[in-house]
């Protein structure tokens, strides 16, 4: 399962980049190119669904088997209860498993119900817009020029204003020692 799963990602993968190639150019093949990754997804996600009711039942297995422990424990303890104190009610315990395996059985339900397809129905709005953001995403580079190798030189007047501005600095700065 985990080798179909790359599988469809794969595919998902490619028909986004047909659908990008396509673009405006042949609508057509761009919104073929999306009901397919769209098919691709509803398989991906039959195959998670089918993989959740895997580890589901593994999870099942596994408690099921500290539920065993358990039980050895709770028959253990409860025979030392008895003994210790001729009130206590075994009812309590039986109802309490009863809730513990009601809960579970919902448990177990509500992941079937969630993992269950939706269906094979696409819209072509969605489709539609879908394209439109891959073509957004898919915006050309711009050209920059390239940066200049050799040292940058300012110009006589721009190395005089930065002169004036050091001087002005270093009055400032004997005026604030001063004071």
């Amino acid at each position: 399962l985990a080798k179909k799963q790359t599988f469809y990602e794969d595919k998902i993968s490619a028909e986004i980049a047909n659908a990008k190639k396509h673009g405006q150019k042949n609508k057509k093949a761009a919104l073929a190119a999306l009901k397919r990754k769209k098919h691709y997804e509803t398989e991906l996600s039959r195959i998670d669904g089918v993989m959740m009711k895997i580890e589901a039942q593994r999870t099942a297995l596994e408690g099921a088997g500290l539920n065993m422990e358990v039980l050895g424990v709770l028959d253990q303890t409860t025979k030392a209860l008895q003994i210790a104190n001729q009130n206590f009610d075994l009812d309590k315990v039986g109802d309490l498993m009863d809730s513990i395996a009601e809960d579970l059985q919902l448990s177990d339900e509500f992941a079937n119900a969630i993992s269950q397809p939706i269906g094979d129905v696409h819209d072509e709005d969605e489709l539609l817009k879908e394209l439109e953001d891959l073509e957004k995403n898919n915006v050309p580079a711009v050209e920059l020029p390239d940066v200049p190798a050799g040292p940058i030189t300012r110009s006589r007047a721009s190395r005089d204003k930065f002169r004036r501005m050091d001087t002005e600095m270093e009055e400032l700065q004997k005026w604030a020692a001063a004071n």
